[in-house]
């Protein structure tokens, strides 16, 4: 069956042999975000604060409501149980990589001194 427009219709094949794809499947993804009463950034700010400080819901809300942002508890709620695992999957592309961090290559050694413990504290031994 074709369209009036005389062509394939979509999920039909074309003249090629290729399967023709619906128009929304062209369009690109819609934001994670999309349809959210508050921001981008707000809801990122709200699930990094709880992430990295290790805030309850009722924190980030004061926090929040601090800097003119009237959210509730509820919502920071269902802010990091949605957006975590986004927001945890790009910053693991953040972290260092193989040949980015140095290591001091020349160490000294120090002799060794024995301690034993008793109730009084610790008291020096004697090494052989």
């Amino acid at each position: 069956m074709s369209p009036a427009g005389g062509g394939p219709g979509p999920g039909q094949t074309g003249w090629c042999g290729d399967v023709i794809d619906s128009p929304a499947s062209v369009l690109p993804p819609r934001s994670a975000f999309a349809g959210f009463r508050f921001p981008a950034e707000v809801i990122v700010v709200a699930v990094r604060w709880y992430l990295r400080f290790n805030l309850s819901y009722r924190g980030i809300e004061e926090l929040l409501a601090e800097r003119g942002v009237e959210v509730d508890h509820v919502s920071v709620f269902r802010w990091v149980h949605r957006f975590a695992s986004l927001l945890v999957d790009a910053a693991r592309f953040c972290r260092y990589s193989p040949g980015d961090r140095w290591f001091v290559d020349e160490t000294t050694q120090l002799p060794p001194v024995l301690h034993t413990g008793y109730v009084g504290g610790l008291r020096k031994c004697a090494t052989a």
